[in-house]
């Protein structure tokens, strides 16, 4: 008894300290490129524009933030530079169209809205270098996601949740 009493307490001290070492600290929900993501700003972005996207769950909200954060210094670094106030007009304009008053959006939903904008643009240009340069810099920009939102996958830019092997649905039979 005393051998798996120790080790639970092990367990736990262990989990602990990965869950604060990916996390950073308290209310931290992702670092991108030493640039932090609080819960605070996923949840106020989640509140905004959850009635524009097909997924507003907090991980696919940390995922549109953590690569609105890498597109945008890559489109910014070939030229494409899109305001806060294009991406301003382009929410209130999709807000208007759902028969919702403008937000006082934050810098993450903004963020979000300037790629989408910058994406619009680069998509008219036909350019693809920048969608290579996307891509490889999804792969290669120090990104660390707090575990709870789930399990950053530098191949798509999207943080996933991982295969718990632990839960089993039940058969229909139960």
């Amino acid at each position: 008894m005393r051998v798996r009493r120790a080790m639970t307490v092990a367990a736990v001290a262990l989990g602990t300290a990965l869950l604060a070492g990916c996390a950073g600290q308290p209310g931290t929900a992702a670092v991108v490129d030493g640039r932090t993501f609080t819960d605070a700003q996923v949840a106020r972005a989640a509140d905004e524009l959850g009635p524009y996207l097909a997924n507003s769950s907090p991980d696919a909200v940390l995922s549109a933030i953590v690569q609105s954060e890498i597109g945008l210094a890559v489109t910014e670094a070939h030229g494409v530079v899109v305001t806060e106030d294009q991406a301003r007009v382009f929410l209130d304009t999709l807000a208007e169209q759902a028969g919702a008053e403008p937000a006082d959006w934050g810098r993450e939903s903004l963020a979000i809205a300037r790629l989408q904008v910058a994406g619009q643009q680069l998509a008219e240009q036909g350019d693809e270098t920048i969608a290579a340069d996307f891509t490889r810099a999804l792969a290669e920009v120090p990104v660390t996601v707090n575990p709870r939102y789930g399990v950053y996958d530098g191949q798509s830019g999207r943080i996933a949740q991982p295969e718990r092997a632990w839960i089993v649905a039940p058969s229909a039979g139960e």
